[in-house]
């Protein structure tokens, strides 16, 4: 091997060394991407559930949020869903189409809070908080109507007792 060719082998070498003290600098991940063919549960579009082997095509459903490493996971979640349509869709008819305009910021929305203290549900306003997961709603009544007619979703949805 000459000097051109050692060089090239020492830098491929620090290339790579360098990726890998990248990687181990990487926070590890709890839930690690799944190796190929392994057995996992996903929620089909009908709402069940079903066991899946992991192949690289599969990986849109990892990505998506649709993999589980358990059946009993993936039920949980496949309720909590379910939960969370079933309020949507008694909101949809209890308010209509009403939609949350975020380029008006003087708009109150608002959405439902869970004290875990109180063990109660509570309308929460906010005009310029978006929260994450969160049904909006048009009025403090909507919510009020929503954890009157729907606390068994709710606490689906919050993942509360």
């Amino acid at each position: 091997m000459d000097k051109k060719q050692l060089q090239q082998s020492i830098d491929k070498m620090k290339k790579e060394l360098a990726e890998m003290e990248a990687k181990l600098k990487q926070p590890e991940r709890k839930y690690p991407v799944p190796v190929v063919d392994e057995v996992g549960y996903i929620i089909t579009g009908e709402g069940g559930v079903t066991k899946c082997d992991y192949l690289p095509l599969s990986n849109e459903y990892f990505e998506g949020g649709n993999w589980y490493s358990t059946r009993e996971e993936a039920q949980k979640a496949m309720e909590k869903r379910k939960a969370y349509w079933r309020v949507v869709r008694a909101l949809r008819d209890h308010e209509g189409d009403w939609v949350a305009n975020w380029s008006n910021p003087d708009r109150v929305k608002w959405s439902i809070n869970y004290n875990h203290v109180a063990d109660c549900f509570a309308p929460f306003s906010g005009w310029g908080h978006q929260v994450a997961d969160s049904n909006l709603y048009s009025t403090r009544e909507a919510c009020q109507w929503v954890i009157a007619n729907m606390k068994d979703n709710l606490r689906l949805i919050y993942d509360v007792k």
